[in-house]
């Protein structure tokens, strides 16, 4: 399969939705997805913590049935935490921001290492397709 780079954007609070979450519930979520993946991405079968300080964790995470990888995560709290891993310069970004209603949004992208055909855990019904752009 081919690797392929991926970003999707999502509201945090869409039309309808209750409870509405606030900044601080949702970068306190971010902050509990790093240390704690299992509860957020179903391709996270195991998660080691080997240093962890406010703005830097570094852990060893595994996918599927493969061997667990080091990842550093960067944390730029209130703006955006960067994922970088050993595995072929891959790089996972969560991003918070606000769009033109003033409404939150969080973007996430992964580069370098998403499979074609790969189904987005987070995201039901979202499988990645290998882009027609030239």
């Amino acid at each position: 399969m081919q690797n392929i780079n991926y970003a999707t954007s999502r509201q945090v609070n869409p039309s309808g939705a209750t409870p509405k979450l606030t900044e601080a519930q949702v970068w306190k979520g971010l902050e509990l997805k790093i240390r704690d993946p299992l509860n957020f991405a179903a391709t996270t079968s195991s998660c080691h913590i080997v240093s962890d300080t406010p703005t830097k964790v570094v852990r060893k995470v595994g996918y599927h049935d493969l061997e667990p990888v080091e990842e550093v995560v960067k944390i730029y709290k209130g703006a955006v935490i960067y994922f970088d891993s050993h595995l072929d310069g891959h790089r996972s970004t969560n991003i918070l921001s606000w769009d033109q209603n003033n409404e939150m949004v969080l973007t996430f992208s992964w580069v370098g290492g998403v499979l074609a055909g790969t189904v987005i855990g987070d995201f039901p019904g979202i499988e990645v397709a290998v882009s027609t752009c030239t």
